[in-house]
């Protein structure tokens, strides 16, 4: 008989390939089996004597094997092992490949890992001489010394590999290819929701069915073993005991016996639902910075078109009085671009890249001040009840921006209360600290918070995860753009602020949003603001490439007394700059121009005039400035869409202040 070597079938990791090949030039027949009785390594003395193949026996029960009277017997003695937990003695018949029944000496013992968590069991069957076949694989001779080998060598492998194999971060498994586990540590007990791993083995016999989420995806699985003997970093969603799907990652290869058959299936699986949700969140940001960008082209664009219209407007009502009959459809119009400026400033506020005028406020008194605003929102059948705090909670904010916050607040409750309901408002001043920090990821400090709650229909999860997503929406078609709470994240967010929400299927829902407190800033243009019109005699610069946008700008500035000097791009005013270097007394620049932008023209005008006078325009996001290296702080700009008063004043402060030699862009 030729000699038949047994493939490193491990239990668990316990027989590396130094064990193997001590075990496999034994003398007696040496066999390790799992807990459930199943053989998963049999060494070559145990495959010649019973004229077996590895793939014959692994995975497979005595009474697979074996005659119903010799597997009963095995089973006893094998369950006495189990129960007193020590090695034994036993004397056994054993049936050779021919058929003859001999009697053998069988050292079987349990092997128990930490906790008295039952990995399998071993033995050792002493063959006698004269029960021997001929030829044998192995030198003949009672070979005591080798069976203390086997003990020796079992019991080291057992020792070296338990601690790493029990304690193990990751799951490890051996698995036959139809889905039943051979073998299996804590670790993936735990990843799996289940207690131990021997309830893991006694509960899922089909790995595909009652772990893999999707059969598609277990049979991916196999498809690939098949083809390529292994699968790296194969990310599936399994079933948790009793919970919620988790995602893991596999790493698993094929074992073979020498005829290349498939005996198991060995590897780790390891837990990535953390990383799997960070991905997402990645992602969320990703779409976010896209949405944003294209907000931005659109506003710029968008933006032009509303100066126009309300600059006309302007000079109309300018020019007409307040007792002409065409005042109110002037006033009609006006109204109407303001809305649509007010909407292009919301799409921008999802995407959090506007740069907005900030000022402090008291957010009670803006609470009070749009309560019935509010009210008018929600309808009759909702009750509003509001809490201010007692301190005053005093935050710097955009213009209108906490009225906005509110206002898509309540919008979302209503819809949520169909059939009535209350909508809260309560705020108080919290100290973001400890805990508090590390929820949120913030910054330490003293925050408003404001929080809405309402007793509506309430959120699962999913929704829960999705409600900030740009046009994610739960209602009908055509009753929601799914832009409010995108709107509100991007607003808090915009301010250095957090956003928390709490819900329930049938509960409700709350919102708390975090901002931080600041010093009440001075008021120091109300006189401003109540000042007359006033134009003047100096000469301006204008450039601008939408003819519209220069058109009204020259036509305003020259009704006021100005000269201008149009140019179309940056490069053309540098040229006009050139002819009338002493004659201009102030430059009114876009900020994004072909062939030159604003503050290129500007860095290079002011090489000549330092002392040059200079306001920009924009209807860019904050963003999109900075990426052409140009910072919003600390310059004299003016955003898209102009209001027309609004830029006189400007100008006039420009040119009544003293020149200024420092530079705009040191």
């Amino acid at each position: 008989m030729e000699e038949t070597t047994a493939s490193p079938i491990g239990y668990g990791p316990l027989i590396d390939e130094g064990h193997r090949i001590v075990l496999d030039h034994l003398s007696d027949p040496v066999w390790l089996k799992d807990g459930e009785g199943r053989y998963v390594f049999v060494n070559a003395a145990f495959l010649s004597f019973f004229g077996l193949s590895v793939h014959d026996v692994v995975g497979k029960r005595d009474e697979d094997l074996f005659s119903g009277d010799l597997a009963e017997q095995y089973r006893v003695n094998e369950e006495t092992v189990k129960r007193e937990g020590e090695r034994r003695t036993f004397e056994e018949p054993l049936e050779t490949a021919e058929g003859r029944r001999i009697m053998a000496e069988t050292i079987r013992m349990a092997i128990y890992g930490h906790g008295r968590n039952l990995l399998g069991t071993a033995g050792i069957a002493r063959v006698p001489e004269e029960g021997r076949p001929n030829p044998w694989p192995v030198q003949p001779g009672r070979d005591t010394a080798g069976q203390r080998v086997a003990e020796d060598a079992l019991r080291e492998a057992e020792e070296k590999y338990r601690a790493i194999y029990e304690n193990a971060a990751g799951g490890i498994f051996q698995a036959t290819p139809d889905g039943r586990f051979l073998s299996a540590n804590p670790a993936l007990a735990r990843i799996l929701g289940y207690g131990s791993t021997k309830e893991l083995m006694e509960r899922v016999d089909a790995i595909g069915k009652q772990i893999y989420v999707s059969e598609r995806r277990w049979s991916e699985y196999l498809h690939l073993m098949e083809a390529h003997d292994h699968v790296h970093d194969f990310e599936v969603q399994v079933h948790r005991k009793e919970e919620g799907p988790e995602w893991v990652s596999l790493n698993a290869r094929s074992i073979r016996d020498a005829e290349g058959r498939v005996l198991y299936h060995q590897g780790t699986m390891e837990s990535i639902t953390e990383r799997k949700k960070l991905e997402a969140q990645l992602l969320q940001a990703q779409k976010m910075e896209s949405i944003g960008t294209l907000a931005g082209g659109v506003a710029h664009d968008f933006n032009n078109i509303l100066t126009t219209i309300m600059g006309y407007c302007s000079l109309i009502m300018m020019k007409t009085g307040k007792a002409s009959p065409i005042t109110g459809y002037v006033n009609q119009i006006m109204e109407a671009a303001d809305r649509a400026s007010g909407l292009t400033q919301s799409l921008l506020a999802f995407s959090r890249k506007q740069v907005m005028e900030t000022k402090a406020i008291d957010v009670n008194d803006t609470i009070r001040a749009v309560e019935k605003l509010l009210r008018r929102i929600i309808g009759e059948d909702i009750e509003l009840k509001t809490s201010p705090s007692v301190e005053r909670l005093v935050v710097t904010v955009g213009d209108g921006q906490i009225g906005q916050l509110l206002m898509n607040l309540a919008t979302n409750a209503r819809d949520a209360m169909p059939e009535g309901g209350v909508l809260s408002i309560r705020t108080e001043l919290v100290h973001m600290s400890g805990d508090f920090m590390k929820t949120y990821d913030g910054k330490e400090g003293a925050y408003a918070a404001i929080e809405v709650s309402d007793t509506g229909s309430g959120m699962d999860e999913r929704t829960k995860d999705q409600i900030f997503d740009p046009f994610f929406t739960t209602k009908e078609v055509g009753k929601g753009t799914g832009l409010g709470l995108s709107i509100v994240y991007g607003i808090v967010h915009q301010n250095k602020g957090y956003v928390n929400v709490a819900s329930q299927p049938g509960k409700g829902t709350t919102f708390t949003i975090y901002l931080p407190l600041t010093e009440p800033a001075q008021g120091t243009g109300s006189l401003q603001e109540r000042a007359e019109l006033r134009g003047g005699s100096e000469v301006i610069l204008v450039a601008e490439d939408n003819i519209q946008v220069r058109q009204i700008l020259t036509a305003t500035l020259s009704d006021f007394g100005y000269a201008v000097i149009e140019a179309y791009d940056g490069m053309d005013a540098v040229e006009k700059f050139n002819q009338n270097r002493q004659g201009i007394d102030l430059l009114l620049l876009d900020v994004i121009m072909p062939r030159k932008n604003g503050k290129e023209a500007y860095m290079e005008i002011k090489k000549i005039r330092p002392d040059i006078r200079t306001i920009f325009m924009s209807g860019y996001t904050g963003d999109i400035l900075s990426k052409k290296g140009i910072s919003r702080e600390g310059i004299p700009m003016i955003s898209k869409p102009i209001v027309i008063e609004k830029l006189l004043r400007q100008i006039r402060e420009i040119l009544d202040a003293k020149p200024s030699q420092l530079s705009l862009f040191p």
